[in-house]
């Protein structure tokens, strides 16, 4: 992993000082997710990164608060959490439903013509173009748990039935959102877009490979082993891909305005 100069290094200018404080990366739950779904991935990204994890009505922090249903309601409710902290260069990470939440991110924010993100980074999704229609949030619950083991969801939690007696409703609210999901083809917007896929997961490289579509950035793809959690037993690759991407790349000049 790259190391970096400190954020204060002295003798440098205002501008350079600037340059190499922490970027901020908003990273979106999955599914079923909540904020301290990436609490490990902060040390994996080193110093030159700031992660602050988003949480979404009725789990985590706020566990008593209603669940949402719609793609749009959780867009809605992300800006309201980011809104106040787009003054200094930022990005996007979102795994599963959080990467598809993510893009739609970008598209709000450039409907209101505000900052937008250095680098949209998604994982173990794929592009909203290739989403599909399913009724998942419907399933009878032995079906609805079969298709959560097939998704490598973790057994002693789907065995634990006090344990899904809350995760199970949050679940069926998230695949309720995803499933009904209805694609707009905009025009493609300039930020660069980084896709990762387990090599072993449901989505195809195809589809995750039209993720082309959304941005006339730079693209760049990936493929790990692993299923559809595969970023977990990959934390230090994703740290270093966001945070090398960060330093490296040619965002700067396609995202942030201000």
């Amino acid at each position: 992993m790259p190391t970096y100069p400190p954020i204060n290094a002295p003798n440098k200018s205002r501008s350079d000082t600037k340059l190499r404080s922490p970027v901020r990366v908003f990273c979106i739950p999955f599914a079923g997710g909540n904020s301290y779904s990436y609490r490990d991935l902060q040390k994996h990204a080193g110093t030159s990164v700031e992660l602050l994890a988003l949480e979404m009505p009725g789990r985590g922090r706020r566990f008593g608060e209603p669940l949402l249903t719609s793609l749009d309601e959780m867009v809605y409710d992300l800006f309201a959490q980011t809104a106040g902290q787009l003054d200094e260069p930022f990005a996007i990470y979102g795994h599963s439903m959080g990467a598809r939440l993510g893009c739609l991110l970008v598209r709000h924010l450039l409907a209101q013509d505000l900052p937008i993100p250095q680098h949209l980074f998604v994982s173990g999704c794929s592009a909203p173009s290739a989403a599909k229609k399913c009724l998942r949030h419907l399933l009878p619950q032995a079906d609805f748990i079969t298709m959560l083991q097939r998704m490598d969801c973790p057994p002693e939690v789907l065995r634990d039935e006090e344990l899904m007696e809350v995760f199970e409703p949050v679940l069926r609210a998230d695949f309720e959102a995803n499933d009904t999901f209805e694609y707009r083809r905009l025009a493609p917007f300039t930020v660069p877009i980084t896709v990762m896929i387990g090599t072993q997961e449901q989505t195809s490289r195809d589809d995750a490979l039209r993720w082309q579509e959304e941005t006339t950035g730079e693209f760049s793809f990936e493929e790990l082993a692993g299923g559809h959690f595969f970023i977990f037993d990959h934390l230090p690759a994703l740290g270093r891909t966001i945070a090398v991407s960060l330093a490296t790349g040619s965002s700067a000049s396609h995202g942030f305005r201000g």
